[in-house]
């Protein structure tokens, strides 16, 4: 994300950090053949998650290692996400994963998550967030849990 509140907001731009400057970067530095891939574990596997749904001429993959999947619904998420963007729901709804996974479904992109060892509270909400996603044409090449 790209803060939006000081004091981050100066130095904090994340989103834009990992999108733009670091594969140019990479690019610069080493032989790429031009094929990107990003992934991330817990709040960095949410953040792999919204950046390849929303940018998704510029990733070939994404995995995402045990992702939050909707931070802004736990007390520290919701601490975080007002530290950094402020109070402005619209700000953070722009950087849930739901809000990204319903762009790229209606750009008939495929995701499919695996967990494993899930509470049964995660269950739940995995079910449940599972039940939104309709892969409508593209589903015949995609395969879900």
């Amino acid at each position: 994300m790209n803060a939006t509140e000081q004091p981050w907001a100066a130095n904090y731009q994340m989103y834009d950090y990992i999108l733009n400057e670091l594969p140019r970067l990479i690019e610069e530095h080493f032989p790429t053949n031009g094929k990107r891939s990003i992934m991330g574990h817990s709040m960095d596997g949410h953040g792999a998650l919204v950046l390849a749904l929303r940018n998704r001429e510029h990733y070939q993959s994404v995995s995402a290692f045990s992702p939050i999947l909707s931070p802004s619904l736990v007390p520290w998420g919701e601490k975080a996400f007002t530290a950094y963007l402020g109070k402005d729901r619209e700000n953070g709804s722009n950087m849930m994963l739901t809000h990204s996974f319903n762009k790229a479904i209606k750009c008939k992109v495929c995701v499919s998550i695996r967990a494993w060892k899930m509470s049964f509270a995660d269950t739940i909400a995995y079910q449940r967030f599972y039940r939104n996603l309709s892969c409508g044409k593209s589903a015949n090449r995609c395969a879900f849990p």
